[in-house]
């Protein structure tokens, strides 16, 4: 009985050991399937992996790292890499560093770094991310493990655009790019220093947020010029032609404003949108120079009047706004009467200053639509517009701004402190149209004005047009 008792725990005692051994195997079996698939998955990994010995010799690599680094098996690496002063990193002190982090915190992370690839030798970017692996019985670290992704073509397009931007900050305008969405908003893409310092803008995070803008790229353009400015950018994104715009700029209340100038190509996105490449000039000294080149070109330097030319252009207007309006115009060409005594008595310098005062005295005497000239020397012209409809009381008109002229010259101006009295002869011609003309009109009013001279000075004559006849009137001291 004993003895049956003893074969049946023992069969127990079997099964029970048959049952264990096949859960230990099934066990072992799903470890190694679980260890089998973790292998091909590192080693499909697009980033290199490998576990290291704490002082650097590399226990084990992945496919990605292995061709990384230019080998064709994980064997023929480890035998290459692992000897003596084999130098990875490119920049010296870079190891040490990178092993300082590590056992400082117990891991690296994103460590940028110019590593050699081993087999060739030319130079990859790496980021090496890494962790200690910590014996849990002795609390000590027996080997790390990491991952290293290569990050070469974002480096050189990183390095790229800074060589760009320091370009465009040299650049001597502004350079920038701007985007109209398909909704009709703007965001600026990019702009370059330069760029930023015209327009006012100051922080570097408007270079890259503006959007949802009131107005397009720029915010202090002129009120009258702006509707230029929007016609000009939206002709260039319908018609896809280059944005050429000039137009006045204040960067900020209270500053200067600035003239600019905006020269760009649009380019139609895969998205619909429309993207400007273009740059920014301040043309304010450019405008200037124009403004100073018209003047010299159309003004006296002397007194600041209208020259010749300038008087010229004036006059061929006003005949075709006189034939049109049907009223007359008038010219009264002044010589002063002995001007030569002045710059002989004083000299040159004082005539001029006798000139410029007799320039203001002359201003003063004139309506703002008026316009008062000076040929040269001791010579002035006045151009009077908007006279009668009828030749006798055109005639009647210019003679009362002549008669208004003589009193005010008759005050005299100063002189070295002694008060000069001015004497002139005046010639008037009154005209209606366009059928003579502009130099004939102003021969007129010369011939008159040589009259008055020969007639004794300080007088006026009429030009009598079609009988030649000249009226004289005197004019009294008192």
């Amino acid at each position: 009985m004993d003895w049956l008792i003893l074969s049946e725990v023992l069969l127990a005692a079997c099964f029970v050991m048959a049952v264990a051994t096949i859960l230990i195997y099934r066990k072992f079996d799903q470890t190694r399937i679980s260890a089998d698939n973790s292998l091909r998955l590192i080693n499909n990994l697009s980033e290199g992996v490998y576990a290291a010995e704490i002082d650097g010799r590399l226990r084990s690599a992945n496919r990605a790292l292995v061709r990384m680094h230019g080998y064709s098996s994980e064997r023929e690496m480890l035998e290459a890499v692992n000897v003596k002063n084999v130098q990875f990193y490119v920049e010296r002190g870079r190891r040490a560093e990178f092993q300082r982090m590590l056992h400082r915190d117990g891991f690296v992370q994103d460590f940028v770094s110019e590593i050699y690839r081993q087999k060739t030798g030319d130079r990859i970017w790496v980021s090496e991310s890494a962790r200690l692996v910590i014996d849990t019985s002795t609390g000590k670290a027996f080997y790390y493990e990491g991952s290293l992704r290569d990050i070469t073509e974002s480096i050189r397009k990183r390095q790229v655009e800074v060589r760009l931007n320091k370009l465009a900050d040299m650049a001597p305008g502004g350079l920038f790019q701007l985007r109209r969405q398909q909704d009709g908003t703007y965001i600026v893409l990019f702009m370059s220093q330069p760029f930023r310092a015209m327009a006012g803008l100051h922080s570097i995070e408007l270079s890259t947020t503006m959007a949802g803008l009131q107005r397009p790229l720029l915010q202090g353009v002129d009120e009258a010029d702006y509707p230029h400015y929007i016609k000009t950018l939206t002709d260039s994104f319908s018609k896809l032609k280059p944005w050429n715009c000039v137009f006045r700029y204040q960067r900020e209340p209270g500053a200067a404003q600035q003239w600019l100038e905006i020269k760009a190509l649009p380019e139609r996105a895969d998205n619909g949108a429309i993207e400007w490449y273009g740059c920014m000039a301040d043309i304010s000294e450019h405008k200037e120079l124009v403004k100073r080149i018209e003047r010299m070109a159309y003004y006296d330097p002397l007194t600041d009047l209208p020259n010749r030319r300038l008087l010229m252009n004036r006059l061929g207007e006003a005949t075709k706004i006189s034939g049109r309006r049907r009223r007359h115009g008038g010219l009264l060409f002044i010589d002063l009467d002995g001007f030569k005594s002045i710059n002989d008595t004083y000299g040159h310098e004082t005539g001029d200053i006798y000139i410029s005062k007799i320039a203001r005295c002359l201003e003063s005497s004139l309506r703002d639509s008026d316009t008062i000239a000076r040929l040269g020397g001791d010579e002035f012209v006045v151009l009077l517009h908007d006279l009668d409809h009828d030749l006798e009381g055109a005639k009647f008109d210019a003679t009362m701004v002549a008669t208004k002229i003589f009193g005010n010259l008759r005050r005299g101006v100063e002189l070295n402190g002694v008060i000069q009295s001015i004497s002139c002869s005046m010639g008037i011609n009154v005209f209606k149209g366009s059928a003579e003309s502009a130099d004939n009109l102003i021969r007129n009013a010369d011939k008159a004005m040589y009259q008055a001279k020969a007639a004794g000075r300080n007088r006026f004559h009429v030009y009598d047009a079609p009988k030649e006849l000249l009226a004289e009137l005197h004019i009294g001291a008192a």
